[in-house]
């Protein structure tokens, strides 16, 4: 095992699970986490108070204990802030630091983690002989799926390896139940004592299970035609191959090489790869544009389009000019003059 620096360090993330508030902690975060699913991420103190005293639980909470709560989830790395000082109309205002939260990545996995451990469904393990003759049933059916097309040697490839996987996490969670406090505290009981019998005579019928399909399974692959499994596996990896992956269907040239062959002419290539992937070529501009709000959460398409003029580049080109008229006296009398002399 490699001992590395990251795995040895304390992690403070987890300090809000074991801390003295940690029901107003546990209810904090979870607000956070509700909101980041709906992609509302930052949250301001305000927002967070209103959404905790509503609880009938937390009615008792105050504007100030909620903003020790979040200081807290900030000091242990569960919250990101930022300042808002858009706001600030004055200079108190600006010192009072008004902070919008957001939930860190850690602090994400970490909720979701809870979030599975809430709803676990622990189940009594069992040694199941079943999976044993499946086993041995799919060894002795290798010759006839090696010709089959890929798609099926596929299915029958994942399920021979789910069976495999099915069995050994079920005899080291049965294992480890065997072994367990719960287990051990039962066995001191008098109802465990009469039951004593029916789970030896248990095992006993999965090692007779072992002892009878294991030879079977030895046998059928000592007899299996080393050609017939390497068949099957270059069916699988060309049946995957097939499969496209989230990077091939995001390929911009493979898109293309696909669209030109549907396409009646390269124009309508073009405008369906257009469709897809945008513009190939965008300008960007960009500038200190006015802007009508200043809330954060506000994108692109909430505000309202700009008109920016575009001039050429180029040497040769001058703009428009507007002549500018100076009225002044001279011995003739008022006259105007323009930029060419007199008007």
């Amino acid at each position: 095992m490699d001992v590395t620096e990251k795995m040895i360090k304390p992690l403070t993330e987890t300090r809000y699970l074991t801390a003295e508030n940690v029901d107003r902690y546990r209810v904090i975060v979870r607000l956070f986490y509700e909101k980041y699913e709906k992609m509302k991420y930052w949250l301001y103190q305000e927002e967070v108070w209103n959404e905790m005293r509503v609880l009938p639980q937390f009615s008792f909470c105050t504007m100030e204990m909620c903003q020790q709560d979040l200081a807290s989830l900030t000091a242990w790395g569960n919250l990101d802030t930022i300042q808002d000082t858009r706001h600030a109309g004055t200079i108190e205002e600006f010192k009072n630091k008004k902070y919008s939260y957001q939930l860190t990545q850690t602090a994400v996995e970490i909720e979701r983690m809870i979030i599975r451990l809430e709803n676990i469904q622990y189940e009594g393990f069992s040694l199941e002989p079943t999976l044993l003759e499946r086993i041995a049933a799919a060894v002795s059916e290798i010759p006839e799926i090696a010709v089959m097309d890929p798609e099926r040697v596929s299915g029958w490839w994942k399920n021979f390896q789910q069976d495999f996987k099915r069995l050994n996490q079920n005899y080291m969670d049965y294992m480890h139940e065997l072994n367990s406090v719960k287990a051990e505290n039962m066995m001191q009981t008098e109802a465990f004592m009469l039951f004593k019998d029916r789970m030896i005579e248990y095992l006993r019928s999965f090692i007779k299970s072992l002892q009878r399909v294991i030879p079977v399974i030895e046998k059928r692959l000592s007899e299996l035609d080393r050609n017939a499994l390497n068949q099957i596996l270059e069916s699988v990896v060309q049946y995957e191959k097939t499969i496209p992956r989230f990077e091939e269907v995001f390929d911009e040239n493979q898109f293309r090489e696909n669209i030109n062959g549907q396409c009646a002419t390269i124009e309508e290539a073009h405008r369906l790869s257009a469709c897809v992937f945008g513009i190939e070529k965008p300008f960007h501009i960009k500038g200190n544009f006015a802007r009508e709000t200043d809330s954060i959460n506000s994108g692109v398409y909430d505000e309202p389009a700009g008109m920016v003029t575009v001039q050429p580049r180029t040497k040769t080109f001058r703009g428009r000019s507007s002549r500018t008229i100076i009225y002044g006296i001279s011995k003739y009398g008022t006259a105007a003059f323009g930029r060419t002399g007199i008007i």
